[in-house]
């Protein structure tokens, strides 16, 4: 988001993948290998002549015509949160079946997984982080979201776990001052 919306110039990586993304020791994402970077002041597309990059996280308007626009790092960002929530090769299985049934196996595949223990919100993280990525990888580079919206969605996601997680902890205050009130006067009489 910095990179696209909050530098004087917008700066597009072009060749965000996996291996392009370091973790610190608070395990903050850090985003390495700016050697295909490119600063653009006002244009919003812009061509050039050779391909360069990695193929599976090109849009498919690069590899056709050579175009780079802010959508170029958007769609390579979906095909990471893809590969993050399906495995590897996510972004390809998606491809062959209709956006909710995609949605549909793999929300069941991490309800196997975690069997009992997905809360309710932890299974609404995981479909909102499926369809932010399948807009992403729209074909059509208008219809993808832009990275300042992808944001945005990820803090509601964010917040609505805070809320629930403050209102949780509120009730068992709660709870618990009740039992200690009603021990209390258990005491007295």
């Amino acid at each position: 988001n910095y990179l696209h919306n909050g530098c004087k110039d917008s700066i597009y990586h072009l060749d965000l993948k996996p291996e392009n993304i370091l973790l610190d020791k608070n395990m903050f994402p850090k985003i390495g290998d700016f050697g295909l970077s490119r600063l653009f002041r006002s244009e919003q597309t812009h061509i050039t002549s050779k391909i360069m990059g990695t193929v599976g996280y090109m849009p498919p308007e690069y590899i056709d015509r050579r175009a780079i626009t802010s959508k170029f790092d958007v769609f390579s960002l979906g095909v990471i949160i893809l590969q993050i929530v399906t495995g590897y090769d996510g972004y390809y299985k998606c491809e062959h079946m209709p956006p909710q049934e995609f949605i549909e196996h793999v929300h069941e595949n991490w309800g196997k997984r975690m069997q009992e223990t997905m809360s309710s919100h932890t299974s609404e993280q995981v479909i909102t982080c499926i369809k932010i990525a399948l807009r992403c990888v729209e074909f059509d580079r208008e219809k993808r979201p832009t990275i300042a919206g992808i944001i945005d969605e990820l803090n509601k996601i964010d917040n609505a776990e805070s809320s629930a997680t403050d209102k949780k902890k509120m009730s068992t205050l709660w709870k618990n001052y009740l039992r200690f009130k009603n021990k209390k006067k258990r005491v007295q009489k």
